[in-house]
């Protein structure tokens, strides 16, 4: 069994932001507004990084407490070892939420023989508060005629 790995320093996303006032109290708190399309591109623009090999500009991209607990070079080998031998990569799905007032982007990539899920956590500026990649889920072999 392979296990998912975290790539987050435990005092990243700590920072919280309030719930939207726009409710009155009565019907008690107000959901948070869905995060903009922005966040979407920013997510796709750090999965292109990965698939471009460019694990470098990702953690360039990070905040100071992730750079301090993860170097570009973990961070390049927890990439290279979590896509080997799923070939090229095709279609790139991303998801973006904002539970407690974070941005979170859920992200697949789907190659030729897996798929890679990955999560992303923003912090309120756009830096990379803490990535994870999640085992790749291998296609099934075609079954024989």
């Amino acid at each position: 069994m392979r296990h998912s790995r975290w790539l987050r320093p435990s005092t990243a996303c700590s920072a919280r932001q309030g719930w939207s006032s726009a409710r009155p109290a009565s019907t008690g708190p107000a959901r948070p507004q869905p995060p903009g399309p922005e966040w979407d591109d920013r997510a796709r623009e750090i999965i292109q990084a990965l698939l471009d090999g460019r694990t470098g500009d990702v953690h360039a991209r990070a905040s100071a407490a992730f750079q301090s607990n993860i170097t570009a070079e973990q961070l390049e080998r927890a990439w290279r070892n979590t896509n080997r031998d799923l070939g090229q990569a095709g279609e790139v799905i991303v998801s973006c939420s904002q539970p407690a007032g974070r941005v979170i982007a859920d992200g697949k990539i789907t190659f030729a023989y897996g798929t890679i899920a990955l999560r992303i956590g923003f912090g309120p500026s756009g830096e990379i508060a803490g990535l994870r990649f999640l085992p790749p889920q291998e296609e099934p072999s075609p079954l024989p005629d």
